[in-house]
């Protein structure tokens, strides 16, 4: 064998093993909390939650992210380029119409939004219960897309 085949195979097989090195040591590093479980123990702790409320606020909290995801999907579908572009070659009714929809879609996942909250308030003390609601309600109660949808049906007359 000639010395740059040899050098050739070298470099491979320490390539190869710098990438399974680096597999290896990614499969058995702790992964750090995620953003939900972040957002949970604060909400345990600044509403001082009890470990049985914590438990099925946790499980409500599963439960509106598996429908907050699929309205998501709703969400991106109608805001995709291809409906974008397609949208200016539309007669001007049928633009409107997905505008329409599209605030509906809006409208529906704030709705589902509050109502959530709302369930999650069920589970705190009634003191805690208020204030959980007063400091977090005005936050999500008219969301920024709302006002572009709407921004966009009074340019058109709507």
């Amino acid at each position: 064998m000639d010395l740059r085949l040899r050098l050739f195979l070298l470099v491979m097989i320490c390539g190869a093993l710098a990438a399974a090195g680096f597999q290896v040591t990614r499969q058995f590093q702790p992964s750090g909390p995620t953003r939900e479980s972040i957002g949970l123990e604060w909400l345990r702790r600044e509403y001082q939650l009890t470990d049985e409320a914590f438990a099925r606020v946790s499980q409500l909290h599963r439960e509106y992210f598996s429908r907050c995801d699929a309205m998501c999907a709703e969400m991106i579908e109608a805001h995709r380029p291809s409906s974008l572009r397609l949208r200016a070659r539309l007669a001007p009714s049928t633009a409107e119409e997905n505008l329409r929809r599209e605030k509906a879609i809006c409208e529906r996942c704030l709705n589902t939004m509050i109502g959530h909250l709302r369930e999650v308030s069920t589970y705190m003390a009634p003191d805690q219960a208020r204030r959980f609601l007063s400091d977090i309600l005005p936050e999500v109660t008219h969301p920024q897309e709302l006002d572009t949808v709407e921004a966009q049906l009074r340019m058109r007359g709507q």
